[in-house]
């Protein structure tokens, strides 16, 4: 995927309602997550999916959204102890993640929470099209400090 660079890109600042610290979470705190995960894609909070998506998600790493991401098996254990642990329903600040979540839905992806769903309704479709954005996932487009957790409202910022 072809990324634009970021000084380049013209900025639309998009004021939703305010919900600041439920906006936020702690840094991932795991070196092998942090490298590993974020090889490929945005390093994603694991306060954003339930236990079972996560574990669904590491048991698919050889098949991981049309990529192979297979790690070795400590590293797998690792990865995957880190991610339950730290899960929206691990009693942390994730159970937002979780609100009209049915018990029996294993959510692949985060953009396909009920929660990410309602807090993004309000965007255009033509809006993840943009070559500036580039897909639903790609959070730290918009949110400018979603590296570290961070995904205030009022700091919410999209290219056109």
């Amino acid at each position: 995927m072809h990324k634009a660079p970021l000084a380049a890109a013209i900025f639309v600042t998009v004021a939703f309602t305010s919900a600041g610290a439920e906006d936020s979470f702690p840094p991932v705190g795991n070196a092998t997550v942090k490298t590993e995960c974020s090889a490929c894609h945005m390093l994603y909070q694991p306060q954003m999916l339930p236990k079972r998506s996560w574990q669904a998600v590491v048991e698919g790493l050889a098949k991981h959204f049309g990529e192979d991401a297979s790690l070795p098996p400590a590293k797998t254990t690792e990865v995957l102890d880190y991610l339950v642990a730290n899960a929206a329903d691990a009693g942390r600040s994730g159970s937002k993640f979780l609100r009209d979540l049915p018990a029996a839905a294993t959510p692949m992806r985060i953009t396909e929470t009920p929660y990410w769903l309602r807090k993004h309704r309000e965007l255009r479709p033509e809006i993840w099209k943009r070559t500036s954005v580039g897909a639903k996932g790609n959070c730290q487009t918009c949110h400018q400090g979603a590296a570290t957790g961070d995904f205030d409202e009022d700091r919410v910022r999209i290219p056109k």
